[in-house]
């Protein structure tokens, strides 16, 4: 699956698909207190899906949320993320939370929206 968050003049933008097919616009901020204190956290506020070529905001009413927290766990010397997509009226579609090491690599051009 093709995932790729860019900066956009409007704000973070993540892309998924093949072409970007769905984006969601998040919000970003880090949490100050609490069990997450200093983790990043990105929530989605507009979702796009493209369909024939054009490009068609959902309504809140209708869009999914998506929420993604990740930290770093100085003890275990990995990244933690926590990922939680729900739907109005419906509650959490998916969930997921893991751990992995962070590196960056070359940027090949594959996999860009």
């Amino acid at each position: 699956m093709v995932d790729a968050i860019t900066a956009e003049p409007h704000g973070l933008v993540d892309h998924l698909g093949r072409g970007g097919r769905v984006s969601a616009l998040l919000r970003a901020e880090v949490d100050a207190d609490g069990p997450d204190a200093g983790a990043l956290r990105l929530v989605s506020t507009r979702v796009t899906v493209r369909v024939l070529g054009r490009a068609r905001s959902l309504p809140a009413v209708a869009a999914p949320r998506v929420t993604l927290v990740e930290r770093f766990d100085d003890d275990a010397d990995v990244q933690r993320v926590s990922l939680r997509l729900s739907a109005p009226l419906i509650g959490t579609l998916y969930r997921y939370e893991g751990a992995f090491r962070y590196r960056i690599e070359p940027d090949t051009g594959q996999g860009t929206p």
